[in-house]
């Protein structure tokens, strides 16, 4: 396996996670009896660039289906610490209109919120496309 980023062989483990089933793959009662699908979470380091990366077992149409079932923004808790953070973050990095905030995975706009009502550009990209089109309508931006 190669590094995604320098394609560098890739050989040293960086963490270890054991197998786990796709997140938000809820069984369904008549699959209670069946085997359940489980994958490494094995995270790998580029020696040369850094990055860190999984070893793609499955594809993301596998993985992000259409009845994908976790929106972020249902946890109170969850949406107080995304607003901290970007605080947090805005401040120390004088994030402004200039800036551009890009999150990965995004799910429902949760964070990204925070810096469109601050004015601050961003641009959330997600795998689900339920998740990413009530981010659009919910925080009502074309960005998110």
């Amino acid at each position: 396996m190669n590094c995604r980023h320098c394609f560098h062989p890739l050989k040293h483990v960086f963490l270890d996670l054991g197998f786990a089933p796709p997140s938000n793959a809820y069984l369904r009662e008549y699959d209670l009896d069946k085997p359940e699908r489980y994958y490494p979470l094995k995270l790998f380091v580029c020696e040369y660039c850094w990055l860190v990366q999984t070893k793609d077992y499955t594809s993301a149409d596998e993985l992000f289906k259409d009845d994908y079932a976790y929106f972020s923004s249902v946890s109170q808790s969850w949406l107080t610490h995304a607003a901290q953070y970007a605080d947090m973050v805005t401040a120390r990095l004088d994030l402004n209109q200039n800036s551009y905030v890009i999150e990965v995975g995004a799910n429902d706009g949760y964070l990204l919120k925070n810096f469109v009502t601050a004015g601050i550009p961003c641009l959330g990209i997600e795998p689900t496309a339920d998740t990413a089109a009530a981010a659009k309508k919910k925080w009502n931006s074309d960005s998110l």
